[in-house]
């Protein structure tokens, strides 16, 4: 199954028919948000990262930086960003820098920042570069029931 079928299925699965918006070009948060007039505080992105026991997928709004030591000192863990290789590998067939927030229908621990629970629009990566899917903090929130919440950027 591609990456954005099964990400498609989770969504109908917590009762919510995606809605998309075509994805600009562009390859940073911030061209998307320009190109798509888009506030880039409300992209969800997704950031990698690993040490010996695994990977952790931290979701924050696009405008911000993962705490990696925070979030290492907070798990227990000694994290650092993974390789893109790693990404590629845990998401085959996943644009480059279209990485979804749902690690854990991949087997990934998944954090999510609380600033974007709160928004009334959020638009979310589902693995391609053609589209994104519009949804709402609340929604993205059931999405990702079981996610570690809490304040992971600055």
């Amino acid at each position: 199954m591609v990456i954005g079928d099964k990400i498609l299925e989770h969504l109908r699965e917590v009762e919510q028919e995606p809605q998309f918006t075509e994805r600009p070009g562009g390859f940073s948060r911030r061209e998307l948000a320009v190109e798509g007039h888009l506030d880039v505080d409300h992209l969800a992105k997704a950031v990698l990262l690993n040490d010996a026991s695994g990977y952790v997928l931290v979701v924050v709004p696009g405008d911000r930086w993962v705490r990696v030591r925070s979030v290492g000192a907070d798990l227990g863990r000694d994290l650092e960003l993974a390789s893109e290789g790693d990404v590629e590998a845990l998401f085959p067939g996943c644009a480059p820098g279209s990485t979804p927030p749902f690690g854990m229908l991949f087997g990934v621990e998944t954090l999510v920042d609380e600033d974007l629970l709160s928004l009334a629009r959020v638009y979310v990566e589902i693995g391609d570069r053609d589209r994104l899917v519009v949804t709402t903090g609340e929604r993205l929130q059931r999405a990702l029931a079981g996610a570690r919440r809490g304040h992971f950027s600055h």
